[in-house]
């Protein structure tokens, strides 16, 4: 018979907590057995395997996975990136890379438009069901992550719900083609203590983004809600009102000081 490992012997193994094993074999991903006295214990083997299957040190690697595996596949590995980069954002700014090399491939004909659509919406979920799973506290503050008007380019933004749900917000998700107006008026309206909204690179209205960012910087200035700008799309630099971030790493620690503050008034 197989070796039998606990829990903690998998963690080890795959450099992760307990919890993130005991998800994999909640959701099926990872096999087990059960003690008489309800503990999990695994087969060394078939550790070995599901490990063999997410692993990999190299943005191609997740790529690859991506491309090829399957939801639950990408799920586990997100988790053990998180693990080994210590935070979701160092996890999103190294997805950043996946992503700009899937481009690569794409524009190199070696990824079909199909294949960058089926790897996007995979990885999209797999994030969503990441955030969904990260505890938010009953009095959190509350971001609305949205994209730009005429925009539809929603997953930088799944990139940046997981960070920012770590960073201790709750996010309330607007997703692809918010009218300013609508944004305006939950600004007024006190709907949440910061706006994110991106734009991306294939928005190219300068003259758009100029007005989205004029009607929104109004509504949020007179409301005190922060305004944040992301995405590679040509925003105004700087805004009338708020900040404009190209990176995940500044956008999140501004987002901490906000939750800092606003934990402290």
């Amino acid at each position: 018979m197989d070796e039998l490992l606990s829990t903690v012997d998998v963690g080890r193994l795959a450099g992760v907590g307990p919890t993130a094993v005991k998800r994999w074999a909640d959701l099926g991903m990872l096999p087990c057995v059960k003690t008489a006295g309800g503990h999990r214990r695994f087969e060394r083997r078939a550790v070995q395997s599901f490990l063999d299957s997410i692993r990999g040190p190299t943005s191609s690697s997740f790529l690859d996975l991506l491309l090829h595996g399957d939801g639950l596949a990408v799920e586990a590995r997100l988790l053990t990136e998180r693990s080994r980069l210590g935070s979701w954002m160092a996890v999103s700014e190294m997805l950043g890379g996946v992503l700009a090399e899937m481009g690569e491939r794409w524009r190199a004909g070696r990824v079909t438009i199909l294949q960058e659509h089926l790897a996007s919406e995979r990885l999209a979920r797999s994030l969503a069901r990441v955030s969904d799973a990260l505890p938010v506290q009953p009095r959190a503050p509350r971001c609305v992550l949205a994209c730009a008007e005429g925009d539809r380019h929603a997953l930088g933004l799944s990139l940046v719900e997981v960070a920012l749900r770590e960073a201790g917000w709750a996010t309330l998700w607007a997703g692809q083609d918010t009218p300013a107006l609508a944004l305006a008026e939950l600004a007024r309206g006190r709907g949440a203590e910061m706006i994110a909204v991106s734009a991306s690179s294939a928005t190219t209205d300068a003259g758009g983004l100029r007005s989205q960012a004029g009607i929104l910087g109004e509504a949020c200035a007179a409301s005190g809600v922060a305004l944040c700008l992301g995405g590679n799309g040509p925003w105004p630099d700087p805004p009338p009102y708020g900040q404009r971030f190209r990176n995940i790493a500044p956008f999140v620690a501004r987002a901490r000081e906000l939750a800092f503050a606003l934990g402290g008034s």
